[in-house]
């Protein structure tokens, strides 16, 4: 059985725009989760060029097309 933090790895997030702290300076971009520690508040984020340290709070996800309501 696979854990929650396992199922984290490949979704697509975006950074918070207005992240405060952010040393790989990538607010209002997007990226993968490819590792996740949903105990500590750690996931971490490939962008490439780089993987970044974010907590929970500072991340966005996508909402599969399924799930939007219609307009």
């Amino acid at each position: 059985m696979e854990n929650k933090d396992d199922l984290l790895r490949g979704v697509v997030v975006w950074v918070h725009p207005s992240l405060g702290i952010d040393p790989l300076h990538r607010q209002n971009f997007i990226g993968v989760i490819c590792e996740a520690n949903l105990e500590l508040d750690d996931i971490y984020v490939d962008f490439v060029d780089k993987v970044g340290l974010y907590s929970t709070d500072s991340l966005f996800t996508f909402l599969p097309v399924r799930n939007r309501s219609a307009r």
